[in-house]
C-alpha cells in the first residue's frame, strides 16, 4: 500500500526521513507544506504506526496529512 504524507513545516531532521525504509520518495515543495513523502507499508495499521512511532517521533514534524491512494493508473 502506497501512501502519500505531507509535512506542515520544515524538516530540519531530512536525513532521518530519507533512512527510514518504509520511505520511498521525498521532494520538497512550494506551497503551504514543505514536503511530500510518499511511504510504501503494508496496510493501514502499519502506516498509523509508521506515523506515531517514527515520524511524530521527530521534533521538526508538526503535521502530517496524509492522502492514500486507491491504485496506480500509470507508474514509471
Amino acid at each position: 500500500m502506497a501512501k502519500a504524507a505531507k509535512l506542515g513545516r520544515r524538516v530540519s531532521s531530512h536525513d532521518h526521513i530519507t533512512a527510514f525504509q518504509e520511505v520511498t520518495e521525498v521532494r520538497r515543495t512550494y506551497g503551504e507544506v514543505d514536503y511530500l513523502i510518499r511511504v510504501e507499508v503494508a496496510d493501514s495499521d502499519a502506516y498509523e504506526r509508521f506515523q506515531g512511532e517514527q515520524m511524530y517521533a521527530l521534533s521538526a514534524v508538526r503535521r502530517i496529512v496524509p492522502h492514500p491512494t486507491m491504485k496506480f493508473t500509470k507508474s514509471p
